[in-house]
């Protein structure tokens, strides 16, 4: 589904899953009055010195598996939306996100947010290579694995092994999905968080 069908005003920017285009529409105007109410905006008409002393609140997005795809597309409307729609993004964090768009959106969203998007890959969670790349469906961001000692990797060989499948239907997927050894926890939060937690140290270490 076309994003600027989505949101009334937003540029031509691509394809995005129509479900979770939806969920993120159905709830915006909740999401933006809450996000005024946390962080109002400064008032329009406010000195620049005085706005320039004035300690503003910083927005960042996160979400785990479905809610890792909305706090995606959130950042996109963030982003993107004309007006007081737009916020300026400082992070997007997201853990067992499935894809949330066709290559043409994923290369503007990238343009904008790529640097400020983080996403979270467990062992061989398979969350994250739904939407199929057979059906257009491209990833965003920068992608950080943790393998199956737990540590963590841009674009590990690993994973990239494990995205070289292209499955083209559910069908293909729960049978490969079947045959493998997959531990379920590979998905779970708790399992990201205390790998996050654990593995601190080194997760810093690859941005420094």
């Amino acid at each position: 589904m076309r994003f600027s069908w989505l949101f009334e005003g937003a540029p031509e920017v691509g394809d995005v899953h129509a479900g979770f285009g939806h969920a993120l529409r159905d709830a915006w105007a909740r999401i933006a009055s809450a996000l005024d109410t946390v962080a109002p905006r400064p008032p329009k008409n406010m000195d620049p010195a005085e706005l320039a002393r004035t300690p503003q609140r910083t927005l960042w997005v996160t979400g785990h598996s479905l809610g890792g795809a909305l706090a995606v597309l959130a950042g996109a409307a963030f982003s993107m939306l004309p007006g007081d729609a737009m916020r300026p993004v400082n992070g997007i964090y997201t853990f067992g996100q499935p894809r949330i768009g066709l290559h043409p959106f994923c290369g503007n969203y990238d343009r904008l947010l790529e640097s400020k998007t983080f996403r979270f890959v467990n062992k061989q969670d398979l969350v994250p290579r739904v939407p199929f790349r057979g059906w257009d469906y491209a990833d965003v961001g920068r992608m950080i694995h943790f393998d199956d000692k737990g540590t963590p990797h841009l674009q590990s060989v690993q994973w990239t092994n494990l995205l070289a499948r292209t499955f083209e239907s559910f069908g293909e997927f729960f049978n490969i999905a079947g045959h493998v050894q997959i531990d379920v926890g590979d998905h779970s939060m708790q399992g990201y968080a205390d790998l996050v937690t654990s593995r601190s140290a080194a997760l810093n270490a690859l941005f420094n």
